[in-house]
């Protein structure tokens, strides 16, 4: 048997508190319809698009170099005006940047150990907007 588990942290003003054990406190009341009921929640669906369609948009992608993936990579970003990089939760790097779409290349003082995990955090106005990681295998 196997168990796959992920841990979800929040962004905004609740940041790095858990999503787990807490759940999710809404600031927007939604009744669900017959069509929610019914059909697969197609009313609460279009709700939340109409609502996430208003908030902007950002990305941050790590992609490592093919030929040395432990040290060098580059970070594609949008929409963000500071990138953190960490390894293994360390800090390592913070870059600011301009708001994007852009590519940031990254190469490292060290190579990180196999099975290190780069991560990279996206922030807006000092806000972290964004986050992603890249473990890099044996």
């Amino acid at each position: 048997m196997r168990v796959a588990a992920r841990r979800c942290t929040r962004v905004g003003g609740r940041s790095g508190t858990p999503v787990e054990d807490y759940g999710v406190v809404t600031d927007i009341r939604y009744f669900m319809t017959k069509q929610d009921v019914v059909g697969n929640n197609a009313d609460l669906i279009a709700a939340a698009a109409n609502i996430l369609k208003s908030h902007p948009k950002q990305t941050l992608r790590l992609t490592p170099d093919s030929a040395n993936p432990s040290q060098k990579f580059a970070i594609d970003y949008s929409n963000v005006d500071r990138i953190d990089l960490f390894v293994n939760d360390r800090p390592v790097l913070s870059q600011e940047v301009a708001a994007g779409p852009g590519r940031w290349p990254v190469q490292l003082p060290f190579a990180a150990t196999a099975g290190s995990v780069f991560r990279a955090s996206g922030y807006r106005q000092g806000e972290l907007v964004v986050s992603t990681r890249l473990s890099i295998g044996p």
